[in-house]
């Protein structure tokens, strides 16, 4: 059978197109990292403190997935007249239902110069072949600010940056909201199964309100446990977004945990804006019946009803069964469960007034 590459050249794996290149290690100061947890100091693209990897207190499926670098992304503004890039991954594992432009590639956006208007230009993505790979974007600007988001589902061991020699590497434009709006779900959250990173629905939401944010999102693992809320509220944030109910196996375990979580935070956080958000789909493995979502959704609506009747009117529901629209819905993910790209775009629609109205509480 022919190589698809040869039929269509489009799909050909692009050499660098420039001889003058220079390499900077991402992790080498000169750039701003965001979504990540210290990753200057501890060398590491991880997005928890490193004492989590053997805290018993944590589940496993968290000890390996805080090493995934969702809402990881490396920001910057230069005149170089490309951007190149290059990144090692551990390992290329192939998902059955995502494709490797999300769970390990990284896509490129760039605005003009002092501009909020990011648009995608590229992504950058691995074969089954070589962990390693590269990619380069010509830059239409005199002066562009920078934006590359890292792998949704792999870890990355390194990445860098090339630029034309003697470019210039400066600090990236600032958000209108600098403290981050931290999302804590399940494997939705983490960005499964979104065709590249900046299609997940938190990236959505943070080019539209020009926000920072921080993705703690643990595909199957995202358990409610309490040192996960600890580690939350040592943050300084904006915003704070609930949503892993769909990683607690059975109503029992959401009842134990949702509450406390949420009031783990908030005793840290008295006026931290919190947002809850209930699972979306109705088609689901048998331990997650229709009867099954509705229940768990009506526990989150009494937690929220309990929150505000105690006096927090810094809290807000957003009704899962909403979030892919009342038309076509079908549409909206690749295996009834998880979102596509249209579904992470309606996703994100929804949950974007509530995100909004939290931020504007802050200004």
């Amino acid at each position: 059978m022919a190589d698809i590459t040869t039929i269509d050249p489009n799909f050909k794996a692009s050499a660098l197109p420039h001889d003058d290149i220079v390499w900077h290690d991402a992790l080498d100061g000169s750039f701003s990292l965001h979504g990540l947890y210290d990753p200057i100091g501890t060398k590491r693209y991880t997005r928890l403190p490193l004492s989590f990897e053997t805290d018993a207190r944590v589940n496993a499926g968290v000890q390996t997935l805080m090493f995934h670098t969702a809402g990881g992304r490396i920001r910057f503004k230069t005149d170089s007249p490309y951007i190149a890039l290059a990144v090692e991954l551990p390992q290329v594992s192939l998902m059955s239902h995502m494709p490797l432009t999300g769970s390990s590639g990284c896509d490129i956006y760039l605005a003009r110069e002092g501009s909020s208007d990011a648009r995608f230009v590229r992504s950058v993505f691995p074969s089954m072949q070589s962990p390693a790979y590269s990619g380069c974007v010509d830059n239409p600007y005199p002066c562009a600010e920078v934006t590359v988001n890292l792998p949704l589902y792999n870890a990355v061991s390194r990445v860098y940056i090339g630029l034309k020699a003697g470019a210039s590497i400066g600090p990236p434009r600032a958000f209108t909201y600098g403290k981050p709006v931290l999302y804590y779900g399940s494997s939705i959250t983490q960005g499964g199964c979104a065709s590249r990173p900046g299609n997940n629905y938190m990236n959505h939401i943070s080019r539209w309100l020009d926000c920072d944010f921080y993705n703690l999102g643990f595909s199957g693992s995202a358990k409610g446990e309490l040192c996960v809320a600890d580690f939350i509220a040592s943050l300084d944030l904006s915003a704070f977004v609930m949503d892993y109910d769909a990683n607690a196996k059975t109503y029992l375990h959401l009842a134990a945990t949702h509450y406390l979580f949420y009031r783990r935070i908030r005793e840290k956080h008295p006026n931290l804006p919190i947002i809850f958000i209930s699972y979306s789909t109705d088609r689901l493995p048998p331990y997650k019946t229709p009867a099954g979502i509705r229940e768990r959704r009506d526990l989150i609506m009494r937690n929220y009803v309990r929150g505000v009747e105690s006096g927090d009117h810094k809290l807000a529901f957003v009704d899962g069964s909403t979030l892919y629209g009342d038309r076509d819905t079908d549409a909206s993910t690749v295996d009834t469960d998880h979102p596509n790209d249209l579904g992470f775009y309606r996703f994100a629609q929804r949950v974007y007034p509530a995100v909004r109205s939290a931020l504007e509480e802050t200004l």
